[in-house]
């Protein structure tokens, strides 16, 4: 396709490196995330680089908008804002048309994002659950490599935990 995240997928498979987002051959890169790139990769070594490869990115994508779709009603629902909101909410996404792009992490990290969402409202309520602390650590570590723009997020969910759900500085690092 020519854009920075399948060449550095199509490095991935065919050298196992994480280099060359460019046409020219220029090494180790910093241009993408590394989550993405390698996601490509996996799915062209299964269903190849060609058009079976790209139906399969592209399905693929599509359940990812499809999951993020199903999991906002129950997210506005734990937040107390009803289950209808977050219905509503997948109502106008998809009614909206929004383009999907399947080069880029989007939908990916808009899946991890709304997840991640439960799995923190989850760790919140349960502070003591080592299995819900690790989940979230495990879903951030994988957000932020694929994102790391999400960061300041983080943060601010390490505040909210902190000060208004005065969890543990213990809890909070595990």
């Amino acid at each position: 396709i020519g854009f920075e995240t399948t060449a550095i997928a199509k490095s991935i498979l065919l050298h196992g490196t994480f280099a060359d987002p460019f046409r020219a051959p220029t090494g180790p890169t910093a241009v993408v995330p590394p989550v993405y790139p390698a996601f490509i990769a996996v799915v062209m070594k299964c269903f190849g680089p060609g058009p079976g490869g790209l139906f399969a990115l592209r399905f693929l994508v599509t359940l990812f908008i499809a999951a993020q779709l199903a999991v906002w009603p129950w997210i506005s629902e734990r937040m107390t804002l009803g289950y209808a909101s977050g219905f509503l909410a997948s109502i106008f996404w998809i009614a909206s048309d929004i383009p999907r792009d399947e080069v880029w992490e989007t939908q990916l990290i808009g899946l991890l994002t709304v997840v991640l969402a439960l799995a923190m409202l989850n760790a919140a309520e349960h502070p003591r659950s080592r299995g819900a602390l690790i989940a979230c650590g495990l879903l951030w570590g994988a957000t932020l490599l694929g994102s790391p723009v999400t960061l300041p997020v983080l943060i601010a969910w390490i505040a909210w935990l902190l000060f208004s759900r005065r969890m543990a500085i213990r809890s909070v690092a595990l």
